[in-house]
């Protein structure tokens, strides 16, 4: 596993909700792609935010300087209506112009492509918590 840096580590050992041992390392490694690629340094894990009577906790969220969003979904395999519903939701919830990512393990490659129409990236991990295949949708700015 990459060195995780201590501020990231910090931020990922005070999580109260925990997942599969599959999601966790979704989760490390589109935080230290976050971290390190894009220079995101606010970044937080399974974070709770109200959506009507519901709170919705978003695997992972990190905001860049400029107060750009990026909210991230893990998930072990690739349910399209599932990822759809989810995604709408976190688009309902997060700031206007946010990004939402996917991420996959290597296991779900062949599928994950298709999750590209309803999250603005698709990330699929490989071994040693690294993002290893990166999926844009064709937006280029948020208005």
């Amino acid at each position: 596993m990459e060195r995780i840096p201590d501020q990231l580590l910090t931020n990922y050992k005070t999580q109260t909700r925990k997942s599969s041992p599959v999601i966790e390392h979704l989760k490390i490694a589109a935080a230290l792609k976050l971290w390190n690629d894009r220079d995101f340094k606010d970044i937080k894990f399974e974070v709770p935010i109200a959506y009507g009577k519901k709170t919705v906790f978003v695997k992972v969220l990190a905001k860049n300087d400029e107060g750009v969003v990026f909210g991230v979904e893990c998930a072990s395999t690739v349910r399209l209506d599932w990822l759809r519903k989810r995604i709408e939701t976190l688009q309902a919830c997060l700031p206007r112009d946010s990004y939402i990512i996917a991420v996959f393990p290597q296991t779900a490659a062949e599928r994950a492509q298709k999750a590209a129409k309803f999250a603005d990236e698709v990330w699929v991990t490989g071994k040693k918590d690294t993002v290893t295949q990166m999926i844009f949708t064709s937006t280029f700015h948020k208005e």
